[in-house]
């Protein structure tokens, strides 16, 4: 029994180191969430500047096409009238500068354009962060609930397992292992025994091992998880690795609430 209680401190310990490792994980998470929003923040700032931007490019873009049409319409004019052809020359010169000035404005509107959805998308992915990030935020305080929880399990299963030894000692058993064939054989000779449900010691003893048994495989399963280095991991192993140390968890709150039954 005292080495029970042994491993259930240890266990207790073990948790508290779990719960310390994923508050700092949690804070790291936090300031990552808010380097993020800064980022989302400046890339807004830039996409009202190249939205000035590509306005008052349009604007120009339109100066230009009246200007072009005004250059058109007056060589049209020079070209009904009788003057010179150095006039004609003039206005042929002044149209195709207008034409490339025209054009050249067109592949600038263009590639700020292609420049603002290309920080759109970048937004998009930011903010696709932030999401990440809270959803895995609120997954680590639920972790952090569970474990809580269980520690609060684990503190009641002792207090139990102290209330169970006392009333073994007061009807006269022991758990030592010398008394162990002693207390089988008076059991079988007394087919109306029962205590707490439980139709023999047999059968008590068995639950209680297989329970030990199951808590010992959890506990070795976590450990080898816990000795691992993780860094470096991808996220789909560890969310993998999360799953798999969540499952441990449930399944030790389990045998501690069949064992609590019992």
């Amino acid at each position: 029994q005292a080495a029970e209680i042994e491993n259930l401190k240890q266990d207790k310990l073990r948790l508290t180191e779990e719960k310390d490792g994923l508050e700092i994980q949690s804070q790291k998470l936090a300031e990552e969430s808010y380097y993020a929003k800064e980022l989302a923040a400046a890339a807004a700032v830039e996409l009202k500047n190249l939205a000035e931007e590509v306005t008052r490019l349009s604007y120009e873009n339109a100066k230009l096409a009246a200007d072009f049409t005004a250059a058109k319409e007056l060589t049209a004019s020079v070209t009904r009238g009788n003057d010179t052809k150095r006039r004609d020359q003039d206005n042929g010169i002044l149209v195709e500068e207008m034409q490339k000035e025209l054009v050249a404005s067109c592949q600038r509107e263009a590639a700020l354009e292609d420049t603002l959805s290309q920080k759109a998308r970048r937004e998009n992915e930011l903010l696709k962060i932030i999401d990440d990030a809270k959803c895995h935020e609120h997954d680590l305080e639920n972790e952090l609930e569970n474990m809580w929880a269980l520690v609060s399990k684990i503190k009641k299963e002792s207090s139990q397992d102290d209330l169970f030894e006392f009333k073994s000692k007061q009807n006269g058993f022991h758990s030592s292992k010398t008394d162990t064939g002693r207390i089988l054989s008076d059991m079988e000779a007394s087919d109306n025994w029962k205590w707490d449900g439980i139709s023999t010691l047999e059968e008590a003893k068995a639950a209680y091992n297989f329970e030990r048994r199951r808590c010992k495989e959890l506990e070795n399963a976590m450990s080898r998880l816990k000795g691992e280095d993780i860094r470096g991991l991808e996220v789909k192993v560890l969310e993998e690795l999360q799953n798999f140390h969540v499952e441990a968890l449930s399944r030790i709150c389990q045998e501690k609430m069949a064992k609590q039954v019992l």
